[in-house]
C-alpha cells in the first residue's frame, strides 16, 4: 500500500516536472515548441545546430505536421525515449526551477 503511494507521488511529480520542462521550452507561451524555440534553447547550452537540424528533430516526434512540439507530443517522445531499450536515445539537459531535468529528445538525431 505504502508502495502504490510512493509510486502515484513520483509519478505526480514526473508529470510536473516534465510539464514544466515544456513550458521552460515553450517560450512563446503558444502551446507548442517551434524550431525556433527549440534552436535558442540549444545555442543556450551552447550547442550550434542548423535550422535543418533543429526541423529534423520535431519532425521526428511531430505526429500531427504543424512543425511544432505539442505538449502531447512532447509526452509521447518522453514516454517512448524512456522505454527506449536500443541505446540510441538522445538527452536534453534543462534547469527547471534551478535543478537540472533530463529528458529524451530524439532517438534518431545525436545532439
Amino acid at each position: 500500500m505504502a508502495q502504490d503511494a510512493r509510486e502515484r507521488f513520483a509519478k505526480k511529480n514526473e508529470a510536473e516536472d516534465l510539464r514544466r520542462a515544456f513550458d521552460k521550452l515553450d517560450t512563446k507561451g503558444d502551446g507548442k515548441i517551434d524550431a525556433q524555440e527549440l534552436r535558442e534553447v540549444l545555442l543556450l547550452l551552447r550547442h550550434e545546430t542548423k535550422k535543418s537540424e533543429v526541423e529534423d528533430i520535431i519532425w521526428e516526434v511531430d505526429d500531427d505536421s504543424d512543425k511544432c512540439v505539442s505538449w502531447s507530443e512532447f509526452q509521447a517522445m518522453c514516454h517512448r525515449c524512456r522505454v527506449d531499450q536500443t541505446g540510441t536515445a538522445s538527452f536534453l539537459v534543462i534547469l527547471v526551477q534551478d535543478r537540472p531535468f533530463i529528458f529524451c529528445f530524439s532517438s534518431h538525431f545525436r545532439l
